[in-house]
């Protein structure tokens, strides 16, 4: 009798291998018939992600180019299918990278990229430079502390006088100057002479979180149109000025499918954005 009740219970405890081989059939039977379905709209789905993103990656260029107060340019290789942003500094030197300033001119910057992924528009970016306040730039600024736009300024004033003072250190010691008294004193040492052309700016690759170098996987860039100039293959170049972008840019993204989605970076507001079709013209 108790054999007779821990088989029982043993029965009742788990699945026999027929059932669990019934519902993994079942489970693979009902994934082939609703995968045809789903799929279309998975693809799509990877078609707006990338769109939405080339969108975002305008916007981050754009603040950058107007906080840092720098001429920056977007490349777009349509052959490898990726895109970068790339700006120019002056080398720094040790004495630079010692200098708190400028880690402090980071911190600001890191802020204003914290509300700017939280949904900080080209308007209140602009409002917030200024120094004017709006109910959604008080409510963006918790996200990460009080943005100041006075310490921002002081923090790129000091950065160009320091770029001013090594450019100047760096060209007087690369003065001719006639023979006289002070050719006896020692002023400069041979390794101590520079030429003009290290003083120049260097290109460097923004790799910020917000700014780092995309490869496109879901989908590709077909065409690029400059002033409704196409591009379809090579290296297209994006300005952005202090000011903003220099002309209107207007992005092509496909997928597989053939399915479509233009991006457009507008000179006149600023602004990004992403929509399901081709462009309007």
């Amino acid at each position: 009798m108790r054999h007779a009740n821990r088989t029982r219970r043993a029965r009742t405890a788990g699945f026999t291998l027929l059932e669990l081989m019934v519902v993994i059939f079942l489970i693979g039977l009902i994934a082939a018939i609703s995968f045809p379905q789903f799929a279309p709209v998975i693809a799509f789905s990877g078609l707006e992600r990338e769109a939405n993103h080339l969108a975002g990656y305008g916007r981050s260029a754009y603040a950058r180019a107007l906080f840092k107060r720098e001429r920056h340019v977007v490349r777009i290789d349509l052959d490898n299918q990726e895109y970068y942003t790339v700006h120019w500094v002056i080398p720094e030197t040790e004495e630079d990278a010692l200098d708190p300033e400028a880690a402090g001119d980071e911190d600001q910057w890191s802020r204003l990229m914290t509300m700017q992924r939280g949904g900080l528009s080209s308007s209140d970016l602009g409002k917030l430079l200024r120094g004017e306040g709006t109910e959604s730039v008080r409510s963006l600024s918790d996200l990460d502390g009080e943005f100041d736009p006075e310490l921002a300024d002081q923090q790129m004033a000091d950065r160009f006088d320091n770029f001013v003072r090594r450019a100047t250190e760096e060209r007087a010691k690369n003065v001719v100057h006639e023979e006289g008294f002070l050719d006896e004193v020692d002023i400069f040492d041979d390794e101590d002479e520079f030429d003009l052309d290290e003083v120049e700016p260097v290109e460097e690759v923004v790799e910020e979180p917000t700014l780092e170098p995309v490869r496109l996987e879901d989908a590709w860039i077909e065409s690029v149109y400059i002033d409704e100039v196409e591009h379809r293959s090579g290296v297209v170049e994006v300005e952005i000025t202090p000011l903003g972008y220099l002309t209107e840019t207007v992005f092509l993204v496909v997928n597989d499918d053939g399915d479509e989605y233009t991006v457009i970076w507008d000179p006149l507001t600023g602004e990004s954005e992403s929509h399901e079709g081709r462009p309007d013209w």
